[in-house]
């Protein structure tokens, strides 16, 4: 009888939690943002998840042109965030970057490639079916010209599930 006392005790001490959808990997979509004042095209894996939120890696290619095709930039935006919340709503907090290089005319490099970097704030959100919603702030930093831009982002993709 000691023993049935003893197991019961352990399975019902047990904590049982309920499972939450996890997400690793997320295909997304941004107009300006990171990928400066076109559009880019971003992969983010989620890892490190805890309590309290997740970290976030992320990396892309962009770009827009000015006046005509051949008057254009191709970036490479970037970024490591850590998001603070719970289920599907997150406050978004890190430090991004990107790579800049301008083309003019024959698609030759008219002007030295820029890096810019800043921290970054925003607000996240993953739907249970994997929907993604981000919109942040910016402020690129720029070594070469001393500027400071704040800029902001807004971006939708897919996040897939962790297999």
């Amino acid at each position: 009888m000691r023993k049935f006392i003893v197991i019961l005790a352990i399975v019902f001490d047990t904590p049982c939690v309920a499972q939450e959808v996890t997400y690793r990997h997320s295909l997304s979509g941004e107009i300006f943002g990171l990928g400066a004042l076109g559009i880019s095209a971003q992969y983010d894996y989620m890892f490190k998840r805890s309590r309290h939120g997740f970290y976030d890696a992320r990396i892309g290619v962009g770009g827009w042109y000015f006046n005509s095709i051949s008057d254009a930039a191709f970036t490479i935006p970037h970024a490591i965030t850590y998001n603070f919340g719970q289920k599907h709503r997150f406050f978004e907090t890190g430090i991004g970057g990107t790579f800049v290089n301008e083309y003019y005319w024959s698609w030759t490099p008219y002007s030295t490639p820029k890096y810019f970097v800043g921290p970054m704030i925003g607000y996240r959100s993953i739907s249970s079916k994997g929907f993604q919603f981000r919109i942040y702030v910016t402020a690129f930093l720029s070594k070469g010209n001393s500027v400071i831009l704040p800029y902001g982002g807004i971006g939708f993709g897919k996040a897939f599930r962790k297999k």
